[in-house]
């Protein structure tokens, strides 16, 4: 049997890396000598074989922050590429040490939502300017209460969570209710307890409170390992089930607070054969090719895993009845509009789907037929890159993906696992 090793989670170490910086801020403040500070603060976390571009810019952000505390606070230039996850977490902590910076946004980055968070910390202190692809701010964030929608995005929890405990006193964040992408919380949550970081929690009717002391220290912990990425795991579920051989997924925890384990029971759901084994004391997942069977429909609330709904919709078009997915509006606010870019994949392999404000619904081919091939644009999106990988999997005709080095945005290193274990025979890319 074919393995993959799961790509490190992107979700982890996004936040391990900045909890690691603002832990040895911390340690720069409690020393005196200024030869030691520089070291410390200065410290590069380099770029290493296979990081996504997402991780790279949190790098070069955490890095010339630093820069900019060793030289007196001057102005930093902070370049986020297309990576909302950078913007949206350094954006707090950046006021919160009171530096001025200015943050550069790539591609679609500055069309993606974040009223709400500027509001919150301009509300608290924050000067903030927004011109075309670059957010200015200035002046130091004051400790408070911030009021957030919970439908939007989950990032500007997670940004606040970080920042926060820099602050000299308490503040409370009040999320209002239905609060999507918890899960995402949820890790930003277990990585700051592992910096010995304190957040309590409380849940009401309609809003969800954190509570986050401030004076708190990041703390290194002694060991720490970034879990395999389940997101990005789904695809090589799929891979071993609409294949031609079992594959072998290792790398994963089984346990993860990661919303996209999910993906095992959805797949389970649809019939397919997926077995959880220990090999070597190691927990790995093993995927089974359904061969002439066919996957069937499903029906399944997606508004906690905005991820996995491309690659659940492709295998919903390959199913034996109609499908549906709901909760995925805020897919429209992605990367690319994923919902127009789901839309058009299905259609262009000659699948059938229909889009409403916040479901869609799928009719699935069946087994008496395959998805057509061709060429297929994926509007500069990681995940659509992906999906139509996998597409090829059941294509008529080879299919070419257009622009496929947007996968590089999350997983690098994808088309070279995909093409060692000899599946691109089908798969074309530009």
């Amino acid at each position: 049997m074919k393995r993959i090793v799961a790509p490190r989670s992107k979700s982890y170490e996004h936040r391990f890396l900045i909890c690691e910086f603002l832990s040895k801020l911390d340690e720069v403040n409690c020393v005196e000598d200024t030869k030691d500070q520089s070291k410390l603060i200065n410290e590069k976390n380099e770029a290493v074989e296979n990081d996504a571009e997402d991780i790279i810019a949190t790098k070069n952000c955490l890095y010339e922050i630093g820069q900019s505390l060793k030289n007196g606070n001057q102005k930093v230039l902070l370049d986020c590429n297309q990576s909302g996850s950078s913007l949206r977490f350094l954006l707090p902590i950046v006021c919160a040490l009171g530096l001025k910076a200015d943050f550069i946004m790539r591609g679609r980055l500055a069309k993606r939502p974040l009223d709400s968070l500027l509001n919150e910390l301009i509300a608290h202190g924050c000067k903030i300017d927004v011109s075309d692809d670059v957010l200015s701010t200035e002046r130091k964030l004051k400790h408070g209460v911030f009021n957030l929608p919970g439908n939007i995005s989950s990032q500007y929890v997670s940004g606040l969570l970080m920042a926060l405990p820099l602050l000299s006193a308490d503040s409370e964040i009040h999320v209002k209710k239905p609060l999507f992408s918890m899960p995402y919380i949820d890790i930003t949550l277990d990585v700051l307890r592992d910096f010995s970081i304190s957040v309590s929690e409380e849940n009401h009717d309609t809003e969800h409170i954190y509570r986050v002391k401030g004076g708190q220290r990041y703390i290194l912990p002694k060991e720490y390992v970034v879990e395999g990425d389940w997101s990005n795991a789904g695809f090589w579920f799929a891979a071993g089930i609409l294949g031609d051989e079992p594959l072998v997924i290792e790398g994963l925890n089984p346990c993860s607070l990661q919303g996209d384990r999910k993906i095992v029971e959805i797949l389970k759901k649809m019939g397919a054969d997926l077995r959880f084994v220990t090999d070597k004391g190691k927990p790995v997942f093993e995927a089974y090719p359904i061969g002439d069977k066919v996957l069937k429909s499903i029906e399944i609330d997606a508004g906690n895993i905005p991820d996995l709904v491309p690659l659940i919709a492709l295998l919903c078009c390959l199913a034996d009845d109609k499908s549906k997915i709901s909760g995925i509006k805020r897919l429209r606010l992605k990367e690319s509009d994923r919902v127009v870019a789901i839309e058009n994949l299905i259609g262009r392999l000659g699948g059938s789907i229909a889009v409403s404000d916040d479901t869609i619904e799928i009719d699935g081919i069946g087994k008496e037929r395959r998805l057509k091939g061709g060429k297929v644009n994926c509007f500069d999106d990681h995940r659509i890159v992906m999906t139509a990988a996998i597409a090829s999997l059941r294509c008529e005709e080879r299919l070419l993906i257009d622009n496929a080095k947007a996968v590089n945005k999350s997983y690098v290193s994808f088309f070279d696992e995909f093409d060692r274990i000899g599946l691109s025979g089908n798969c074309l890319r530009k």
